[in-house]
């Protein structure tokens, strides 16, 4: 796999498959952008790609919500950017 300089974005990241999915692009040196709908879970996920030396951030958001999920694009068009690839595992 060649991510290294890439960012992802996984939707469902704090948990499960899509913090597996976060992990494994973080040791393939891609940049992570974390979103969860728990703010516990999020920043776990976060801190342990972190001690993997990876470069992550974490947006806790339920994105059901349609005001949320505007505010988390926002967020991250000022704070990050664009993004590599998209992983949605949420659910």
């Amino acid at each position: 796999m060649h991510f290294e300089a890439k960012k992802v974005i996984v939707v469902g990241g704090g948990a499960g498959m899509g913090r597996q999915i976060a992990v494994d692009v973080v040791e393939h040196r891609a940049n992570a952008v974390i979103i969860g709908c728990s703010k516990n879970r999020v920043g776990d996920t976060v801190a342990e790609l972190a001690s993997r030396q990876g470069e992550a951030w974490g947006i806790a958001a339920k994105l059901a919500d349609h005001a949320a999920a505007a505010d988390v694009q926002r967020a991250h068009a000022e704070q990050r950017g664009d993004a590599t690839l998209l992983v949605n595992a949420a659910g």
